[in-house]
């Protein structure tokens, strides 16, 4: 199960940080991802990257240079429900 943990700030000068974010993909650590980097082709987004085939080009963590920030959060599905037939989040 992915977490996500956001803290916010209205006076940052005081707290020294307006926005605090953190986030974990998910606990299969041996699912293939590239870390966070500005994506081509205008280098406007900065997030981490999933590689793992069926899922290449998706991310759950992300932000543009305007400040707009996605998140995506997963629960485990219950058993026997998953369809393989479906397309990854990256396709």
């Amino acid at each position: 199960m992915c977490i996500l943990f956001m803290s916010t700030s209205s006076c940052p000068k005081e707290d020294k940080y307006k926005l605090i974010l953190a986030a974990n993909r998910d606990e299969n650590y041996s699912r293939l991802s590239r870390k966070a980097h500005f994506w081509p082709p205008d280098s406007n987004i900065v997030a981490g990257q999933d590689v793992e085939p069926g899922k290449e080009g998706g991310t759950w963590l992300g932000m543009n240079k305007q400040g707009k920030v996605a998140a995506l959060l997963n629960m485990p599905p219950k058993p026997n429900t998953v369809k393989s037939q479906k397309l990854g989040r990256g396709l």
